[in-house]
């Protein structure tokens, strides 16, 4: 429960950070569309109370709005395995007509985007307009993103203290699109909020699986073993301990 509260303790002054991030936006931008800010101040608020089974429908819900409300066609998160030789489509949104491609995006080898992971490994976004202008000998890379459609996009990374995690997405399939400056910002901020997302999901089922090996080991060796507190008053006691004094 400590951990917990450290956790969420945590959390909550990464949202106020963001919160700040957003009403610099404001300011900077009074055109940025209210229900876009509306959208990403629900889903950081929601972060503080969601339980963790409930984070990856949080985030696909929060694709889904974020989407709509740009009218992109799709939106999508990618993490990179803890070697860092894979990255996996973990979530995808997609606008109606628009064919998924999360099934055919699983254990992809990184060394097959060198180009496009480079730039986010220093934390810099990558905004293709035309994926036809991409450079001669990124052939690959061209072809892989033809494959689905897609035109034009913008990729920024998801980022845990000075490592890359990952990165989200946002493709535009049926037409070239530039994004503009405080597009981009909004979608860095979602990005943040849905690596804290991960993050605390992350810990708390890593702390989950601690305890539970802990619990099954508590509960089948074979010596007498107990925690108590100060004052002598038992907290817990296993089986075996139970047996010897019934």
């Amino acid at each position: 429960m400590k951990d917990e509260n450290k956790t969420k303790a945590r959390l909550i002054e990464e949202l106020q950070a963001m919160r700040k991030q957003l009403d610099t936006l404001q300011r900077v931008d009074a055109g940025m569309p209210r229900r876009l800010e509306q959208v990403i101040t629900k889903f950081s608020t929601r972060l503080i109370s969601l339980e963790t089974g409930q984070i990856d429908d949080a985030i696909w819900e929060t694709l889904g709005e974020i989407g709509s409300l740009e009218r992109v066609d799709r939106c999508y998160v990618f993490q990179l395995s803890q070697d860092g030789l894979w990255m996996v489509n973990t979530h995808e949104w997609c606008a109606r007509g628009i064919e998924p491609q999360i099934h055919k995006l699983q254990a992809l080898p990184v060394q097959d985007f060198t180009w496009l992971l480079t730039p986010l490994r220093r934390f810099e976004d990558v905004h293709i307009p035309r994926v036809a202008d991409l450079p001669i000998g990124e052939t690959a890379l061209r072809e892989h993103l033809s494959a689905q459609g897609i035109q034009s996009l913008v990729v920024v990374p998801l980022v845990e203290g000075r490592a890359l995690m990952g990165f989200a997405g946002f493709d535009s399939v049926r037409s070239e699109r530039r994004w503009l400056e405080d597009e981009v910002q909004l979608l860095r901020v979602t990005a943040d909020i849905i690596m804290n997302a991960l993050v605390r999901k992350r810990d708390e089922d890593a702390r989950r699986e601690s305890e539970e090996r802990y619990s099954s080991l508590f509960a089948r060796i074979l010596a007498g073993i107990y925690s108590s507190t100060h004052d002598g008053r038992f907290i817990n006691v296993n089986p075996a301990m139970v047996k010897m004094f019934g």
